[in-house]
This record gives structure tokens, C-alpha cells and sequence, in this order.
């Protein structure tokens, strides 16, 4: 939320620089504004592949997770 709010207050404080500048000054502006977000853009290829190789083995182990409950059960049942 407070991201959001300063998000919002950034914006219309650049909007506000921008129209005192004159046509050159902001396109300046916009290509350091465009520059700076492809810099910071997310590589969503490589992003995708970690959250699948996490996923993958979270379910690895999930599988092979011992059911305490149910061997317990089967335990007092042998002995029974």
C-alpha cells in the first residue's frame, strides 16, 4: 500500500518537471525514464525456469515425506 502511494506521488511530481521542460529536455527525460525500466526489467524466461527447478523439488521431497500418522497406525496394527 505504501508502495502504491509513493508510486503515485513519484509520478506526479515527474509529470510536474516534465511540463516545465521544453520538447528536448523531455525526451531526455523519457529515454532516461525507458532506459532505467528495461535495466530493471525481470528476465521472465529465467524467472519462469527457477520457479519450475524450486516447484520440481519441493515436489520431490513432498513425495517422499514420511506420513507419521499413518506409519503409526500401520505400526500398532502389526503389533496388535
Amino acid at each position: 500500500m505504501k508502495k502504491n502511494k509513493a508510486f503515485k506521488r513519484v509520478i506526479k511530481k515527474l509529470s510536474a518537471v516534465r511540463a516545465t521542460l521544453d520538447n528536448e529536455e523531455r525526451q531526455v527525460l523519457d529515454n532516461i525514464i525507458v532506459d532505467e525500466v528495461v535495466a530493471h526489467k525481470m528476465n521472465l524466461a529465467k524467472t519462469a525456469a527457477k520457479t519450475t527447478a524450486k516447484t520440481s523439488a519441493k515436489t520431490a521431497v513432498k513425495a517422499h515425506k514420511m506420513n507419521l500418522a499413518k506409519t503409526a497406525a500401520k505400526t500398532s496394527a502389526k503389533t496388535s
